[in-house]
């Protein structure tokens, strides 16, 4: 039965979220998003008083990682309850991934979520119905919609998280979001399961969440604009000086008395509620060969999000004439791929040389190298 099971799961949705929410929910620092989480009005959709919770922000403010640290309360709570049963589901979209993130594969992957813990039959009498007579077919979206309807009214709570939607594509995002609010509002019109949906994205503008349903004024929808508090800078920043090795050798320098103030003040300061800049400032410290220098970086932090990219870029030109073309040529690879490139593929095609019509692989770059040259600029997630 359990492998018939997962038969069922891998034939209707190729997305599977739960290794990324890992990877995010990893990066979360202990102490930050608790302005969000203690917050009257996302404590009022956790208890069901609000069903559509809309959380905006600009760029590098900290929407996902905020993303994973509710779904993962979530998570832990749905396991631990025993009063009531609860259900959740959760989408990380990622404009890279526009080929798998339509609008069928997404609700897909909330019914493949949900149905874990109810009954199978509905998703294997649906899997049945289209595998059968050698005949090999796909659920309509009336179909999904309708066995995920059932699946949702099996729970005394269920929960959708929807992380990033600004990164589908116009076409993906209407119709998920027409399919999944309309669920809820169903779901809010009738007795018994109460189904939420928390959406984050950057601000698409009003009149933009307004054709989607997701602010119209209704009692059912609150809005909360996200931007990273300075005690969370400062958590963030306290974390990545334990976690950077070499600066945590600096910090227990004795020439280094009053260091770690200068770097938690000048960061904070320059980040302007903004994880990701953080996150470079910290990563241009980390390249530093001495207190003093680090000194004097904490000086001249660039101000904004345009000027710390165009110091990083700085910082990839000065270095060897081989590392800048080495790091010049990853970062376009990256930046220019229709889907995230594995390390394996981007070694590959950094190795591969024009002209020869062989592939030798003693041109492998360790990517260990590969992102010491980029600045901070490349991350790998597993």
């Amino acid at each position: 039965m359990k492998e018939e099971y997962n038969k069922c799961l891998q034939w209707l949705s190729p997305l599977c979220f739960g290794q990324i929410h890992s990877e995010y929910y990893s990066v979360w620092e202990k102490g930050t998003c608790d302005w969000f989480i203690e917050s009257e009005r996302f404590k009022q959709w956790l208890e069901g008083g609000r069903r559509i919770l809309l959380c905006t922000g600009g760029p590098g403010v900290g929407k996902t990682i905020l993303s994973s640290r509710v779904i993962q309360q979530l998570i832990d709570t749905a396991r631990t309850s025993s009063d009531k049963k609860i259900g959740v589901a959760f989408i990380y979209c990622n404009y890279k991934d526009e080929a798998a993130q339509t609008a069928r594969n997404l609700t897909c992957s909330i019914l493949c979520s949900l149905i874990r813990s109810t009954s199978l039959e509905p998703i294997l009498a649906l899997y049945k119905n289209h595998n059968c007579e050698g005949h090999n077919t796909q659920p309509t979206i009336e179909e999904l919609v309708e066995v995920l309807s059932q699946t949702i009214s099996q729970y005394s709570q269920a929960y959708i998280i929807i992380d990033a939607l600004d990164e589908l594509n116009a076409a993906s995002r209407d119709n998920f979001i027409d399919i999944v609010r309309d669920l809820v509002l169903q779901f809010a019109q009738t007795e018994g399961t109460i189904l939420s949906l928390m959406v984050t994205s950057r601000n698409l503008g009003l009149e933009t969440f307004q054709e989607l349903g997701l602010q119209d004024g209704r009692k059912n929808c609150e809005r909360i604009e996200i931007q990273a508090s300075k005690a969370d800078i400062t958590s963030y920043i306290e974390g990545q000086l334990e976690n950077k090795k070499r600066l945590k050798l600096y910090m227990k320098k004795p020439e280094s008395s009053g260091l770690r103030n200068q770097i938690l003040d000048a960061i904070t300061m320059k980040a302007d509620g903004m994880f990701l800049l953080a996150k470079l400032h910290i990563d241009t410290l980390a390249t530093k060969t001495s207190v003093k220098d680090i000194r004097d970086a904490l000086k001249i932090l660039p101000s904004g999000i345009d000027a710390t990219y165009d110091a990083a870029m700085q910082r990839i030109t000065a270095q060897s004439d081989e590392d800048r073309k080495l790091a010049v040529k990853m970062l376009s690879w990256v930046t220019c791929t229709k889907r995230p490139i594995t390390i394996t593929e981007l070694q590959h095609a950094l190795a591969t040389e024009i002209g020869s019509s062989k592939f030798d692989p003693e041109a492998l770059t360790e990517m260990t190298i590969l992102l010491s040259i980029c600045a901070g600029l490349v991350v790998v997630s597993q």
